[in-house]
Formats: structure tokens, sequence, C-alpha cells
């Protein structure tokens, strides 16, 4: 999928235009990598965010492992930063906006500045109406009218816009979303489960959205997708939670809920929760702008 390059071409492009200290923090989501309403908590060791991270009430944090690097170029803002552990130098950030640092972290920008909270306005929960729509996999006894169980054996699946129960997505199973409005019950994929967009797509879950290890959330390989274009928004409290080793290119949103980024994994997009928490050796990088309107 080329993601590596991509990465490196973004990264190579914030520390050619981001020399210059930020005038102030952002006024807008575009380059938010990470929006947490509540806490916001990283432990990268080898791995860099390109990005904004935004802790956005008063009295919110940001706890960052002492490997934690942001680009430069980059911002984070929060009430207070807190580096968790043992004393010594890191983690390296750029600018910094906060009202209270722990005197570890280094500014390779501008600051610590002090900032007003909140900064931005924080989203709402989306309304979903899940439905009956009938799933292209033939269903069995017992489901619910709109269930839909993607297995291998089904081969690809290719799912058209509409309003369904609940999906889910067995281990190394994949499906096609051909791109539309979609509205689930619940949305769960296994491990290995491979969720591929061919068109710009946004997907409403009413209740709980869970993905396990290895996870793909992707445009597939042939398509140029901007990961801008395919979003998932769940209305509801239960943990979103994505495994390890997984590969996501999504903006995904989340705002009644916890949200984990699990280890090893590269995500590229932007993540909204009423907190998150990325756990190791994680990839964290917003997607390009877009040219124009999804498409």
């Amino acid at each position: 999928m080329g993601i590596g390059v991509a990465f490196a071409a973004v990264g190579a492009a914030l520390l050619t235009a981001g020399v210059a200290a930020a005038a102030g923090p952002p006024t807008g989501l575009d380059d938010v990598v990470i929006f947490a309403q509540h806490s916001a908590s990283l432990a990268l060791n080898d791995r860099q965010v390109a990005g904004q991270l935004v802790v956005n009430e008063p009295d919110g944090v940001a706890k960052l492992d002492k490997s934690v690097v942001m680009l430069s170029g980059t911002q984070i803002v929060a009430d207070r930063i807190e580096v968790p552990g043992r004393s010594g130098s890191g983690p390296h950030l750029f600018d910094v906006f906060a009202n209270t640092a722990d005197p570890q972290i280094v500014a390779d920008g501008s600051g610590p500045t002090a900032v007003s909270l909140p900064l931005l306005s924080f989203p709402s929960a989306p309304l979903v109406t899940p439905g009956t729509d009938p799933c292209p996999p033939p269903a069995k006894p017992g489901r619910l009218p709109g269930d839909c169980v993607v297995r291998t054996k089904d081969g690809p699946v290719t799912l058209p816009p509409g309003h369904y129960n609940s999906l889910t997505i067995k281990t190394r199973a994949a499906i096609y979303f051909a791109g539309g409005t979609y509205h689930f019950r619940s949305l769960r994929g296994l491990g290995n489960a491979r969720m591929y967009f061919n068109g710009p797509s946004t997907l409403y879950v009413a209740e709980r959205a869970s993905f396990g290890n290895r996870t793909i959330m992707a445009p597939p390989t042939e398509s140029l997708l901007n990961p801008r274009c395919i979003v998932l928004r769940v209305a509801g409290v239960e943990p979103l939670k994505i495994g390890g080793t997984s590969d996501i290119e999504a903006m995904i949103e989340a705002p009644n809920a916890f949200m984990r980024l699990g280890s090893r994994g590269t995500y590229r997009g932007q993540f909204v929760a009423a907190s998150v928490k990325v756990g190791v050796n994680v990839l964290l990088q917003t997607a390009p702008a877009l040219a124009g309107p999804c498409e």
C-alpha cells in the first residue's frame, strides 16, 4: 500500500515546513491526529507523532512516555503534561501549549506556553438509525433481521450502503464497503479482519465498535482514497479498542467512549474520544490534506 513511503514524505514535509515556531495553538482540527476530551496517554518508544495532539478540557492531562517524539512543526495542547516513571530527559516535543508541564519534557520548538481551554468545540454523539437491510452473505436461523456475519468461506463480500443491525467480520475475513452511508447497531472485527473501502464511506455505530489484532481498515491497494474519506462515528459509551499490529487509515470518532490504539500499529488519520490510550511502538500521523471533496 506504500504506507511507509507516504509517512516518510509527510514527515519530511513537516520537518521542512515546521521549522519556525507556531504563533499559537491549533485553530481547527485539520492537522489534529489525537483529539481527546479528558486525557491522552502515549507510550510510543521508537515511533513518532506527525500531527497535533489536543486534550481539550480544563484540567485535561496528557501522559507521555519519555521516548515520545513529536516531529518538527507539530503541537501538543493540554492543561497538564505529565511524564510518569523515572526521572530523565524526554519526551521530545515541538511546540508545547500547557499550563503545567513536567520539567523532563524537551520543547524543541516553543513553550511551554499557557493556553485557555477548552480549545475547540468537542463533537457530540451522532444520531444512528440501525435497520434490517439484508446482507449479501445468507442469513442463518436465529439471526436477527439485518445481522451480517462475514466469514472467510464467503470470500470477499461487498456491502452496499444501508441500515443494518450488527456486522461481525470473522477472523481473516474480508469486506468491501461500496461507498456511501452505513448505519449499524454494533460493529465487530475479529483478528485479521480486513475492511476495505472502494469509495468515500461514513459508518455510524449506535452502541459498540471493536477490532482485534491485525485489523486492516483502509482503501484497497489499488485505490488512492484519502483516509479523510473513511469515517467511523460511534455513539455508544463502550470502550472502542483496536488490537495490536493493526493498519488503520481512517477518521474515527467516539466522543462518549474510551479509545485504545493497540501496540505496534500504524494509525493514519484522526482519532477522537473522551480519553485515548496509545500502545507502544505505534506510528501516528495525520492524513494528507484533501485537494477537493471526497469523490
